[in-house]
């Protein structure tokens, strides 16, 4: 049997591309149109929209497409519909955000530093007008709001 050796340069080459397959696949590049859940029908917006949400915790990146008129909106509707259809609501931060509140009194902060601390790594969804009970914040880290292009999906 003939063996093959790589030079150095072919060798670190298959190891970038080993890595980057694993982190796309990972990162949900490679995001497939069955891992996407709909939040709503073609009635409620103009325009389909992707909103990917991190849960705070792992690597992956919750899809949810929504139509709606506006990257807000879309976001609005996704937070309604989590709300309602998901009991755990590991999306929301409301709790990680209460919590940073009562830290940053105890430390004397006043109330535009701690809202300023708070807007630097969460964003509040009043997605009351859709349906939701309460205003509720989600993590800014990873947050994503785009069109929903089917094309984009692995073959």
């Amino acid at each position: 049997m003939k063996q093959y050796r790589l030079t150095e340069s072919q060798f670190s080459n298959f190891l970038v591309e080993a890595v980057k397959s694993v982190l796309t696949e990972v990162s949900g590049w490679d995001l497939e149109e069955g891992d996407v859940t709909w939040v709503n029908d073609e009635e409620s917006g103009n325009k389909p929209y992707m909103v990917r949400i991190w849960t705070g915790k792992g690597y992956y990146l919750d899809a949810f497409a929504a139509y709606a008129f506006s990257e807000q909106h879309a976001l609005d509707e996704v937070v309604a519909w989590l709300e309602k259809n998901e009991p755990d609501n590991s999306w929301f931060a409301d709790d990680e955000v209460a919590s940073m509140r009562e830290e940053l009194e105890s430390e004397g902060r006043d109330e535009d530093e701690i809202e300023e601390e708070i807007d630097q790594n969460y964003y509040y969804v009043d997605a009351t007008m859709e349906g939701a009970s309460e205003p509720h914040y989600v993590r800014l880290e990873n947050l994503s709001i785009y069109p929903y292009d089917k094309s984009s999906f692995k073959k």
